[in-house]
């Protein structure tokens, strides 16, 4: 028997005795999120759309989330609002604005060509 005294008190070595059920380190389907992505990328942007699965990649809920990274300054920031990306699509001066704001013109025109693809391929 292995045992060992700590201040007077015999303590005895535990064998370890692993079970078949999965323990708390074990990772199921329903501990990580399904998703797919489609990234348009130049040399001063990258813009990555991402639809989340209801059920491990079979299906997906209807809105994205663009992340948006202007490589010039290092920064990214989550579009996730469809109705803003829509009018901007549908010529609003008001969204259109709004997103120059964070891009240059030649920017804003490659940003709106990736929104016209998601757009033709029904992520939007």
């Amino acid at each position: 028997m292995d045992r060992i005294e700590i201040n007077g008190v015999w303590y005895v070595k535990e064998d370890y005795v692993k079970e078949d059920k999965p323990n708390k380190l074990d990772l199921t389907e329903k501990d990580v999120t399904f998703s797919k992505s489609c990234v348009y990328e130049t040399g001063d942007y990258c813009w990555e759309a991402n639809l989340i699965s209801k059920d491990n990649g079979k299906e997906f809920y209807p809105e994205l989330e663009i992340k948006f990274t202007d490589k010039k300054i290092d920064t990214t920031e989550y579009w996730d609002n469809p109705l803003w990306l829509n009018k901007i699509l549908d010529g609003n001066k008001e969204e259109i604005e709004e997103a120059k704001k964070d891009m240059s013109n030649k920017g804003f025109k490659d940003f709106t060509k990736f929104l016209k693809f998601l757009k033709k391929e029904n992520w939007l």
